[in-house]
């Protein structure tokens, strides 16, 4: 594995009094492209003209099946996502990590993430 590795961009934001099932639009500082996402429900509210939908998903890498899961799963319209590790498997290898996040990029940019490590991170 490469020894030491600078991504290019690492974006951090701090998001605070966000509203449920509410549609925010961001755009990173540096670009110039905006993305869009929709703020789960409230916990615990029940909604029958809309349940809640969780996308749950794992061992993910960064093949061409990889992206056609994604993109399954970014169909379904989830209002959240919960990545179960394994995400890039880069295993020591830190530019697999750019490809993985270009390859999600439609999905993660998107909607509501909450990621667990596995034993590949």
């Amino acid at each position: 594995p490469l020894g030491y590795y600078q991504a290019p961009y690492i974006h951090t934001a701090v998001l605070t009094d966000l509203q449920p099932r509410t549609s925010y639009t961001y755009r990173p500082e540096v670009g110039n492209r905006t993305f869009s996402f929709t703020t789960p429900p409230v916990a615990g509210a029940a909604e029958e003209s809309k349940p809640l939908k969780l996308g749950v998903w794992g061992d993910v890498g960064i093949t061409n099946v990889s992206f056609a899961v994604m993109q399954s799963l970014l169909a379904s319209e989830p209002d959240v996502a919960l990545l179960l590790g394994d995400y890039s498997y880069a295993d020591g290898w830190s530019p697999k990590w750019e490809t993985f996040g270009s390859l999600m990029e439609p999905l993660m940019s998107s909607v509501a993430s909450l990621g667990i490590p596995g034993n590949h991170e």
